[in-house]
């Protein structure tokens, strides 16, 4: 249960970082849909293929505790919206929760499949639907209180591996269905895609110059590993960022050789990568 814990701590502390973006601009909704068509666009730029798409959807809840019971009523609730249905999986305390493999008999069988965790000042339900078509969506109710502090958070995650088809739409949908509970919401995207064999670093740091270029972007801080390259940036064509060191940052490039595959991989997000690369 702690290192559970530990992880969900990690990416909310990731997530709490986040600045709104009309810090830096003025706030506007279609901005926001077209900043995501713009990272999609540089993406066919870089030539890669596709193979994910994640979107990412977190609500910040100040001063309030739910109950496991308001939080059964409020993902019954999401799922509605997202109109998901399926037989439901209910499992309780699983410290290492992954529904891909420890049920792949039921998996792509339109099945929800849900985990409570329940301790003193601490509830969690994390539902991961996996649709016929390879679509993963993850909803996760976090909440906590420990003497005078309250915290929820409420995570729509969504990944798909069919193309960009309907993925602005359903980053604004999942921001209208955490509308619902509060306002304080941000919001991710990231691409994956991969070339075959190994793109040496020369031939990486090319890639991400380029598209750096094509979204105006400055470069923030970059790692150069044998393994992998890492390099965020600032584009004022973007519009969530972040504050690091009095720095704005608002875009994260990495990419990485798969030896198994044979193929080099690449990742383009706003306003930063948060799953493992």
């Amino acid at each position: 249960m702690k290192k559970l814990l530990i992880a969900i701590i990690l990416i909310i502390t990731m997530l709490l970082i986040y600045v709104p973006a009309g810090a830096y601009f003025t706030e506007n909704d279609n901005i926001v849909s077209d900043g995501n068509s713009l990272l999609i666009e540089a993406f066919l730029k870089s030539g890669a293929d596709l193979m994910e798409v994640n979107t990412n959807n977190t609500l910040h809840l100040q001063d309030q505790f739910f109950t496991m019971n308001e939080m059964e009523k409020a993902l019954y609730l999401i799922f509605d919206d997202l109109k998901i249905e399926g037989k439901i999986n209910i499992t309780e305390n699983i410290e290492y929760y992954e529904p891909y493999y420890e049920f792949m008999d039921e998996a792509y069988q339109d099945t929800i499949f849900i985990n409570k965790n329940s301790e003193i000042g601490y509830n969690q339900i994390t539902a991961t639907y996996i649709a016929k078509t390879g679509e993963i969506t993850v909803v996760i109710l976090y909440s906590f209180e420990n003497d005078n502090l309250k915290e929820s958070y409420i995570i729509i995650d969504i990944v798909q591996n069919k193309g960009y088809k309907d993925i602005v739409a359903m980053t604004d949908l999942s921001k209208e269905i955490l509308s619902q509970f509060g306002n304080n919401i941000e919001t991710t995207l990231c691409l994956v895609g991969s070339f075959p064999g190994e793109k040496s670093i020369n031939e990486s740091k090319i890639i991400v110059e380029e598209i750096g270029t094509f979204l105006k972007a400055k470069p923030v801080e970059e790692i150069i590993d044998k393994a992998y390259t890492s390099t965020t940036l600032y584009s004022p064509l973007l519009t969530h960022a972040i504050s690091y060191q009095n720095k704005k940052v608002n875009l994260q490039l990495a990419t990485r050789y798969n030896e198994y595959e044979n193929r080099t991989y690449l990742w383009i997000a706003t306003p930063l990568i948060i799953s493992t690369y």
